[in-house]
């Protein structure tokens, strides 16, 4: 049995070669919110915002790996899957 990809969203090109998986990159707004809402009617087994975060918090190491356990939006705040996050921690 074949298993659907993870998709992910990047920033930047170079974001998504790096990720070298399907991928929705390099817009804003309602592009990106239309880009994603095309791929996503494609079947996929996750989502992962991915980038090359530099200066994201002084406080962070080079090469450090940040894995979320929420999203906050300018309404509110969602909640990522608990599973899915820990997972992503065991293989990273």
């Amino acid at each position: 049995m074949i298993r659907p990809p993870v998709v992910v969203l990047a920033g930047m090109a170079f974001e998504a070669r790096i990720a070298d998986a399907p991928a929705v990159f390099g817009q804003r707004g309602k592009a990106l919110e239309d880009a994603l809402a095309a791929r996503l009617q494609r079947p996929c087994a996750g989502l992962i915002s991915f980038g090359v975060a530099g200066g994201l918090a002084p406080a962070l190491q080079p090469g450090a790996i940040v894995v979320a356990d929420s999203v906050a939006t300018a309404g509110e705040t969602i909640t990522t899957d608990v599973g899915w996050s820990a997972a992503l921690l065991r293989a990273l």
